[in-house]
């Protein structure tokens, strides 16, 4: 049986890594951040187009994840281009999607970018409101 290698990290590092999995720790979000791999740039318009999500859904997911470091905005002219911005997250997403798409990987080691987009989620769309029971 192989030994654990066992590494010492600074609180501020762990800190740091439960920071990144929190941005990613909603599906939506990991589209969203597999929507901006391998460097790709897009506007919140584009993003909400591509998803079918509303722009407070978008809005709300882009602020949790700018919060913690995942993305970053560039403005050129009256727009602002989206991208990843930590070198983590590219590597940490190929990593799930081998995992949860390994039809689309080869069995090869796994790059530090994803080789393919996994297929997109359904939009939520609109919550249904409870039917009152018994007049309460």
């Amino acid at each position: 049986m192989k030994e654990a290698i066992i590494q010492v990290h600074s609180v501020g590092d762990l800190y740091r890594a439960a920071r990144i999995f929190k941005g990613l720790a909603h599906p939506s979000r990991i589209q969203l951040a597999c929507s901006l791999a391998n460097g790709r740039k897009a506007t919140q318009k584009t993003l909400v187009e591509e998803l079918g999500w509303p722009q407070s859904t978008m809005a709300g997911h882009l602020a949790t994840m700018r919060d913690r470091g995942l993305i970053r905005g560039t403005r050129h002219g009256n727009e602002v281009l989206l991208e990843l911005d930590d070198t983590v997250t590219p590597k940490l997403l190929a990593v799930v999607c081998e995992w949860v798409h390994p039809a689309f990987f080869s069995g090869a080691a796994v790059s530090a970018t994803v080789k393919a987009p996994p297929p997109m989620l359904p939009s939520a769309g609109p919550r249904k409101k409870k039917e009152k029971v018994g007049g309460c």
